[in-house]
């Protein structure tokens, strides 16, 4: 059985449990709609404040140097708001494990800070060795994007003059890829 049929199994049986026990058809219809797009390609949408920012760039520097990632097609959408299964033995090797527990295991690199006009998530970082390569998950609310591409060396996009604000942190993950999460936004899936 691979990953799909069975989170498709393990989602009906959640349905049908769910209405079971009353849940409302709103409720049902929400959580149907969402497990659809499970490990799709999905834009990285966030709200900031008032309005919505689709996030699609990343610039890593540490003042010399510049790693970026650009990923204009969005990332893989996956639910963070579930049961960690990934330690079972015999069946954990099945499932993801949650962004929050690799956040809370992961090793701090550096704040993050957007430029919600023009989609662009920034680090500044002491070192930038060992970062190249490595692909990069993204974290806001209770669902994770894990971006298309890899850190690459690059020239820094045409920056405006627009202030960025601080938005979040990202750390080294135990499984090699770049965290980063944004605790102040909320996901617009």
């Amino acid at each position: 059985m691979d990953r799909r049929t069975f989170f498709t199994a393990l989602t009906g049986a959640g349905l049908g449990l769910g209405g079971a026990l009353g849940l409302g058809a709103g409720a049902l219809q929400a959580q149907s709609n969402r497990q659809e797009r499970i490990g799709e390609r999905y834009p990285v949408r966030v709200r900031d404040g008032g309005g919505a920012v689709l996030l699609h760039q990343m610039l890593v520097t540490d003042g010399t140097r510049a790693l970026v990632l650009d990923w204009p097609s969005g990332g893989l959408l996956f639910p963070e708001d579930r049961v960690d299964l990934s330690g079972v033995p015999g069946v954990g090797g099945v499932f993801r494990t949650p962004f929050r527990r690799r956040w809370v295991e992961a090793r701090p690199l550096a704040p993050v800070s957007m430029i919600g006009q023009i989609g662009l998530l920034m680090a500044r970082l002491p070192d930038l060795s060992g970062l190249s390569g490595r692909g990069v998950t993204l974290g806001v609310e209770d669902v994770s994007w894990d971006l298309s591409g890899a850190l690459r060396p690059g020239n820094p996009p045409m920056m405006p003059r627009i202030a960025a604000r601080d938005v979040g942190a990202m750390r080294l993950g135990a499984d090699g890829r770049v965290l980063v999460h944004l605790p102040q936004m909320y996901a617009l899936t």
